[in-house]
């Protein structure tokens, strides 16, 4: 029986949502642990497919490059579930595994939409957990924070129209060679989560106003799922190596 990890994920931070303050903690715990053991198990090759119109939807799709990007997630998920194991904050908990588990949905995700869908839960998950580190400015930054990644959903969702609109194919992978509207649009959206210069100035201005646990996982998974994305999607692109170069020495 093939498990999307991320669904366990999903699964956990409703039961941590409802369930007593007691066992809160454990339960994230054991359930980040879970979603690390479904991903260990993902065979390569295993798929969730869903046929609609004259395309198909593939929740899940396992390969090499999501297989090992799962398990780093998830393990980064359990160990961060450890860490917080202090933390009270109930709303907290639960956005903190939709956000990781929005994330493992843009790794695992075989289309475009369901990239997309995924990519978006993980931006206003993590705007809660920003919210939630309950400091005099958290309220402000996280408003600045959904603002800019809003942008870029809107980016990223109007290049996607353009790519289909354009005969470009559902599944999610290779652009190919460099140019048009839909390539731009996305790279551009992908540059803002990445926190490439000049887009980077809302991480350093949301991330201190999260708890520490929350810090733990927002360091963790927006810009490094951007970075998933720019692999995936516009890998041999020279710009790559520019912004690279551009990140490590700013």
């Amino acid at each position: 029986m093939t498990i999307h990890p991320a669904m366990v994920l999903f699964v956990t931070a409703g039961a941590v949502a409802l369930g007593p303050r007691a066992t809160r903690s454990a339960v994230m715990v054991l359930g980040a642990v879970g979603a690390l053991v479904a991903a260990a198990t993902l065979s390569h090759g295993a798929h969730w497919s869903y046929a609609v119109g004259e395309g198909s939807l593939q929740l899940l799709r396992v390969d090499a490059l999501s297989h090992l990007v799962g398990l780093v997630f998830t393990l980064i998920a359990a160990i961060g579930a450890v860490y917080s194991w202090h933390a009270t904050h109930r709303g907290e908990h639960a956005a903190i595994l939709v956000y990781a588990g929005g994330a493992l949905g843009v790794v695992y995700a075989g289309d475009w939409i369901s990239a997309f869908a995924w990519w978006e839960l993980m931006a206003w998950a993590s705007v809660f957990v920003v919210w939630s580190g309950s400091t005099p400015r958290a309220g402000a930054a996280g408003f600045r924070y959904l603002f800019v990644h809003l942008v870029g959903g809107a980016l990223f969702l109007v290049g996607l129209a353009a790519h289909l609109a354009g005969g470009g194919s559902l599944v999610f992978g290779p652009f190919g060679a460099p140019g048009g509207w839909a390539y731009t649009l996305i790279l551009l959206a992908v540059a803002i989560n990445a926190a490439i210069p000049p887009f980077h100035a809302w991480l350093a201005d949301a991330y201190p106003e999260a708890s520490i646990p929350g810090m733990v996982f927002l360091s963790a998974f927006t810009t490094k799922t951007a970075v998933y994305v720019l692999i995936r999607v516009f890998a041999g692109n020279d710009l790559l190596i520019w912004a690279g170069i551009i990140m490590a020495l700013y």
